[in-house]
């Protein structure tokens, strides 16, 4: 599979955070917008376009699957980014990958319950906007009770656009909730103590 999704969003992260002067208005814009087609999105429209090749662009005006995917990465980049000085973003590393950072957030007793419950829905379901809004949600919440991890939302991207596709006799749903269960799932914690012993 290509990673075409994810190095646009990469650049796109990139002219956001502008060398540590970020784009402030694209960042609100995006952090306030529900979607790709709100009005508060328009301020983010030109950095998202200009990446896009004319073929992959939409024609008949609904955002299409790739539109849809960076959007949602480039606005929990946004949400997570809030008010933070240095850039909390890693490029291709697994654990930085969502759902392995929100796997130590799960460590946490107190938290545990409410992020599975949270996950479950995210995995449970092949409708994208759900799968946003509990994303979006979940990004919140690690915003509010992590510790700042960086997260690699570029590969967010990829994986939201892999989403709504099939593959063989897969569909992308499936196939991308199941590597976000492994990733939450699989306790990171232990594995690392017991190759300490």
């Amino acid at each position: 599979m290509s990673n075409e999704v994810k190095n646009k969003t990469t650049n796109i992260i990139n002219k956001l955070w502008n060398y540590g002067k970020p784009n402030k208005a694209a960042l609100a814009g995006l952090r306030s917008s529900q979607s790709i087609n709100s009005r508060q999105a328009v301020v983010v429209w030109p950095l998202l376009l200009e990446e896009m090749d004319r073929h992959d662009l939409s024609n008949d005006g609904k955002p299409n699957p790739e539109e849809i995917a960076i959007f949602t990465a480039l606005r929990c980049f946004a949400i997570y980014q809030r008010g933070i000085d240095n850039r909390l973003l890693v490029s291709s590393s697994y654990d930085s990958e969502l759902m392995n950072v929100l796997s130590h957030l799960r460590q946490d007793e107190q938290l545990q319950s409410a992020l599975d419950r949270r996950i479950q829905t995210v995995l449970i379901t092949s409708n994208i906007d759900s799968v946003i809004n509990s994303l979006t949600r979940l990004v919140s919440i690690l915003k509010a009770k992590g510790n700042g991890t960086p997260v690699d939302f570029a590969k967010l991207a990829q994986d939201l656009y892999d989403f709504q596709f099939r593959y063989g006799t897969m569909s992308g749903a499936r196939r991308i909730a199941l590597r976000w269960g492994r990733q939450y799932y699989w306790n990171n914690t232990k594995h690392n103590e017991s190759k300490e012993k």
